[in-house]
């Protein structure tokens, strides 16, 4: 299932067009949270010793399911959590019931964000993105982070991206 799930999400070394809302959209739809190969239930714990003691304002780029807007938000940043799924924001919503976390639908190449961000957290974005649409990615977290704001980014490979064919 697991297998089937990615093939579906990122044809095999082939130009991967971007997959928009209906596609994740779908994808969240139809997949319990346990069989989805990105999310787990508790931030990396790199990325939760880094976010300790939060303060300020905190980009969650993909939040998906809420992972880490919610562990962000009881850390004590001020959360902004951004997904193009609409199911995905739902289930992110009610996994983090009570939490002061502001959820939105954005499509980070064409956001309407307004920043700037102390902290942006991208935990499974770019390397979903085709390699032609990285330079906007680039130019809208430059409006987003503030300067000297921190980036936490975390992707796959350079190996595994070619394999996907998203490097």
């Amino acid at each position: 299932e697991l297998v089937a799930i990615v093939k579906a999400l990122l044809p095999p070394r082939a130009v991967t067009p971007r997959p928009d809302a209906a596609f994740w959209d779908g994808i969240y739809a139809s997949t319990p949270a346990a069989q989805l190969p990105w999310h787990c239930e508790a931030i990396d714990p790199e990325l939760d010793a880094a976010l300790a003691g939060g303060k300020g304002r905190l980009l969650d780029l993909g939040c998906g399911l809420g992972t880490v807007a919610i562990a962000a938000a009881k850390a004590g940043y001020k959360v902004t959590a951004s997904d193009v799924s609409t199911v995905a924001l739902a289930g992110a919503r009610q996994a983090s019931a009570g939490l002061p976390i502001d959820y939105r639908e954005d499509d980070l190449l064409a956001s309407k964000l307004e920043g700037p961000f102390d902290v942006v957290v991208d935990r499974a974005v770019l390397h979903t993105l085709p390699s032609a649409s990285h330079d906007r990615y680039v130019r809208q977290l430059a409006r987003l982070l503030k300067p000297g704001g921190r980036l936490f980014l975390k992707v796959h490979s350079e190996a595994e991206g070619r394999h996907l064919g998203t490097s």
